[in-house]
């Protein structure tokens, strides 16, 4: 571990060993199938006829796929990177390397996020009747995503170290705590504020309806609700398990094993596929929309059995 040298990063190139070559493997067949999965559901949301009626959902799925889709290529980058260098014995640019994953972990952040950006969205919208405008959006994403901006303002301005890694040679890791342990509770946070926000909606609706309490507005909203209730908690289980780890990489310098890591990212890089399916299951014209497109490869019993759920 030595202090911040960056100048000597820029022209370090580290030849790789065979350490994570089977976890970078992994990672790679796992991302595949993943990273198919997003995209299909990114071109069916901004094709979707039945979710124009939609705009809020389509742009919640447009946004997480945006996310994921970005952070799908800045992994595919690194491991191929990695995978190469080791086979031709080529070596890998430190300070490249690096960059790429604190992009990553600003993405994660940024991912972790959205759901209570957009539950703050339909307050301000519905219940105070606020109009959003770019300065808003602004605002709200930087808010929560300042502790991962901060922690670069850190590491280039401030006291961070230079860690030995067996990806990209070395790593910069800010030796602030308070930051990593206000980014990991933003990440693990964040969708129990949109839970709460979104019954604060609800309610708003239930009080306004009253006397029709089984109006569509309510019905509706219970099903948004659940929708919400169900993604906090699969955001939880996904994304905890990579923010832990990396709360324990960069603020104790532990050296976690690579199956965790593996387990952790396979979690965090199916959130957005697992997330958009349960969407779908609430709402029944995607679903069709989505059964015609696969009506030619899938049983016709089995298309009617899913519409109707």
């Amino acid at each position: 571990m030595t202090n911040t040298k960056y100048t000597e990063l820029f022209f370090e190139w580290y030849v790789p060993d065979l350490h994570y070559l089977s976890t970078a493997i992994e990672l790679e067949i796992l991302f595949i199938p993943i990273f198919i999965v997003n995209l299909f559901f990114f071109i069916f949301s901004f094709n979707s006829t039945s979710l124009k009626k939609r705009q809020y959902i389509k742009t919640y799925i447009n946004t997480l796929a945006i996310h994921y889709l970005f952070l799908s290529i800045l992994a595919f980058i690194n491991c191929n990177w990695y995978i190469f260098a080791v086979i031709f014995g080529k070596g890998i640019h430190t300070l490249t390397c690096i960059i790429i994953h604190h992009l990553q972990y600003i993405l994660i952040t940024s991912i972790a996020t959205i759901p209570a950006i957009f539950a703050l969205y339909r307050v301000m919208l519905i219940v105070l009747n606020i109009k959003i405008c770019i300065t808003i959006n602004c605002i709200l994403w930087f808010i929560l995503n300042f502790s991962s901006l901060f922690e670069i303002i850190h590491i280039l301005f401030f006291n961070s170290v230079i860690v030995e890694s067996s990806v990209c040679g070395k790593y910069i890791f800010s030796q602030n705590k308070l930051i990593h342990l206000i980014r990991t509770a933003v990440i693990l946070l964040s969708p129990v504020f949109a839970l709460i926000l979104n019954f604060v909606t609800f309610d708003f609706f239930k009080k306004r309806n009253r006397r029709e309490p089984e109006s569509n507005v309510i019905k509706r909203e219970r099903l948004i609700l659940i929708n919400i209730t169900l993604q906090g908690i699969l955001s939880i289980l996904c994304q905890s398990p990579t923010a832990i780890l990396t709360y324990l990489t960069q603020a104790y310098l532990i050296n976690i094993p690579n199956m965790y890591y593996l387990i952790s990212n396979f979690l965090l890089f199916s959130h957005f596929g697992i997330s958009t399916l349960i969407t779908i299951i609430f709402l029944k014209d995607v679903r069709q929309e989505i059964c015609e497109s696969f009506s030619g490869y899938v049983d016709h019993k089995l298309i009617k059995s899913f519409i109707k759920i």
